[in-house]
């Protein structure tokens, strides 16, 4: 994934609301979506084959990959960043009830407030 997708993925996670879904797919390199909550949603997620396992192994990678960057990368995209785990914390109250789900984004989170040490990002996990 280039540094540019990485973003991407980054600004279309800081845009999850509250009781939105995360739709992931690894078709073609890594694919994302958002599902607003309507009573359809989980009838297109299932017949599109998706299930929070596509979830586990897509944020554990974003995180990966964030923490492989450059200083001026991250400076330069603090605030892109900075709001994509703004949105995986409300993932959190979206997934409150899967312990599995919830465990995983709070360890990415943890992971990521390194960047406020070392990078001078501010508020993250804040």
């Amino acid at each position: 994934m280039t540094v540019d997708e990485l973003i991407i993925l980054w600004s279309i996670v800081s845009r999850i609301r509250p009781g939105d879904k995360l739709s992931v797919t690894f078709d073609y390199g890594v694919t994302i979506d958002i599902d607003k909550p309507t009573l359809l949603t989980p009838i297109k997620r299932s017949l599109r084959g998706e299930s929070r396992l596509s979830l586990l192994r897509f944020v554990p990678q974003v995180v990966r990959q964030t923490l492989t960057l450059d200083k001026e990368t991250l400076n330069d995209n603090t605030d892109t960043i900075l709001a994509g785990v703004r949105g995986l914390m409300t993932l959190l109250k979206t997934y409150e009830g899967d312990i599995r789900l919830v465990a995983e984004l709070e360890r990415s989170i943890s992971k990521l407030k390194i960047l406020k040490k070392e990078d001078g990002f501010e508020s993250i996990g804040e």
